[in-house]
């Protein structure tokens, strides 16, 4: 399910949505539009700057938000063109986008990805956090205090809710990893017909690179280079005929 902002910039469209544990959200700069004239600022933070990696991280009381590198392309004549696309720093806790040269009269599609690690925690009344730690496998420990009866808990030390109390919360890391279902070898697929690629995830994974191989895995070939993360794409098998296809799946980043 997909929420659709028309024209919040001039010819700019915005699309929210959802992917398991994942928010992300899509700029869509129709043609006449001019991405440079997207912004967005950040109030009530502690701090907020781009890692080395190009992912914007917002520091906030309760942990740290991290939007992904935006991944952007344009589909022309059926082909997905990425283009380079970083986020900018605007002035303090505003960005914008720094967008390579694309065509100008083609869609051009912004995708960045949000919440990469993120959960809900809370009950029916006033809940607050204090403090946020991880340790070296990943797992997140929140400490704070709540009010609430319904407050979430697992072997409590307290079971008298009926005043407020502090908690410490263990939130465990489930690793990314991405399973390629169908094909799963001995298929014999024609040439130029067309087929579904299939495969599950777990974890936090993002939109997901294509890529297939016709000489077992000594060179690659990207066909989708931001494919949604919904198990499914279809694929029109190319004319290079071989017995040593395979199909590989990974996030867009480069893993799992």
């Amino acid at each position: 399910m997909a929420v659709l902002y028309k024209n919040l910039y001039k010819n700019i469209d915005l699309r929210v949505y959802g992917i398991e544990k994942q928010i992300e959200y899509d700029w869509i700069v129709k043609p006449g539009g001019n991405p440079g004239d997207i912004r967005f600022k950040y109030k009530n933070v502690k701090g907020t700057r781009i890692d080395k990696d190009g992912n914007l991280l917002i520091e906030t009381e309760f942990g740290e938000l991290m939007h992904k590198c935006p991944v952007s392309y344009q589909e022309i004549d059926k082909k997905k063109i990425v283009v380079k696309t970083e986020f900018k720093k605007i002035s303090k806790n505003i960005y914008g986008f720094e967008v390579n040269e694309y065509v100008k009269n083609y869609e051009l599609i912004i995708d960045p990805v949000v919440l990469a690690y993120s959960t809900y925690l809370g009950g029916n009344d006033d809940d607050g956090g204090r403090g946020i730690a991880a340790d070296s496998s990943g797992n997140a420990y929140v400490t704070g205090y709540t009010w609430s009866t319904n407050f979430p808990t697992k072997n409590q030390y307290q079971s008298d809710e009926t005043d407020g109390y502090a908690f410490v919360t263990k939130l465990e890391f489930e690793e990314p990893s991405i399973t390629v279902t169908s094909p799963n070898g001995g298929e014999a697929w024609e040439v130029e017909s067309i087929h579904d690629i299939t495969w599950t995830s777990t974890g936090s994974v993002g939109n997901v690179k294509l890529e297939v191989t016709t000489d077992n895995g000594s060179n690659w070939t990207v066909f989708d280079a931001s494919a949604l993360n919904d198990g499914v794409r279809p694929w029109v098998v190319p004319n290079t005929p071989s017995s040593n296809c395979k199909i590989r799946i990974s996030e867009t980043d480069g893993s799992p």
